[in-house]
């Protein structure tokens, strides 16, 4: 492998800038208003496109064998972590499981509390003292302590409804569009189906072929 060196101080790169550059200008002063400039702007693209080869060409010669070796690493360091990993989560879900059975239980004893305050009312007798059920919000241990903060998040059980809601109440962020797919879906069908609130547009895509 040849030494390394700054992408930028590369003879090659170096070379492409000082005869590129005069094409670069002509990119910005050349008027297409005609066949014959068509043709000039045509191989214009050519001499372009080379360039740009010859750039991919050394950026890859530097990239690939990091790119290569980044790969390689981090295939190893996820089967290494997967077990871990695997277990790190299985403890967590148990925990949390325990943890919403002690929080159902507490429910039940303020519930029950709540009652018995209520019949206490209701017969006009002395208002009893029901020690508050409590969850502890640390687990704490000779080698650890382990806290729970809430995480709340939102699972769509009707997306006709949540729809619905969200212009109404003009929440519109909550509707992201997949782009990605009305295209590949515009490739497919071309101009031939019109879907409410789209646009179609043709961006035509140039290609240069030198001969």
């Amino acid at each position: 492998m040849e030494k390394q060196q700054n992408f930028n101080q590369d003879p090659e790169i170096k070379e492409v800038e000082k005869t590129g550059s005069s094409i670069v200008v002509s990119a910005k002063d050349i008027v297409i208003d005609s066949r014959e400039m068509q043709e000039e702007g045509a191989d214009c693209l050519v001499i372009i496109k080379r360039n740009l080869d010859r750039i991919e060409e050394r950026r890859t010669f530097y990239t690939k064998p990091l790119n290569d070796l980044m790969r390689r690493v981090n295939s190893e360091a996820k089967a290494i972590k997967e077990p871990f990993e695997k277990a790190q989560s299985e403890i967590k879900s148990k925990i949390n499981k325990y943890q919403c059975f002690l929080l159902e239980e507490k429910r039940k004893a303020d519930l029950k509390a709540e009652k018995k305050i209520e019949k206490a009312v209701e017969k006009g007798e002395e208002i009893p003292v029901v020690p508050e059920a409590h969850v502890e919000k640390n687990i704490k241990t000779e080698n650890t302590t382990v806290s729970f903060r809430d995480n709340w998040k939102a699972q769509i059980v009707d997306p006709k409804k949540l729809m619905d809601w969200a212009i109404e109440n003009k929440k519109v962020s909550l509707l992201q569009i997949n782009n990605t797919a009305l295209n590949q879906l515009e490739k497919f069908t071309k101009d031939t189906e019109v879907i409410p609130g789209v646009r179609i547009i043709n961006d035509k895509i140039i290609s240069t072929k030198a001969k």
